[in-house]
């Protein structure tokens, strides 16, 4: 993984977060949005995991 795709994945992270402060929270779209950032946080770390992983080989 590239530096750029772990700043990609970053971004999303903080527009999920933007807009979960942002909209009124409903139970329904409250679980919805926190599922959304579980999974963009999963995919940053995995992918920083794969960076470091990478630069050690």
């Amino acid at each position: 993984m590239s530096l750029s795709t772990d700043t990609l994945l970053f971004s999303i992270v903080l527009m999920l977060f933007g807009v979960q402060t942002a909209l009124p929270v409903t139970e329904g779209g409250a679980s919805f949005l926190f599922a959304g950032l579980g999974l963009a946080v999963l995919a940053l770390v995995g992918s920083v995991v794969m960076s470091i992983r990478d630069a050690d080989t």
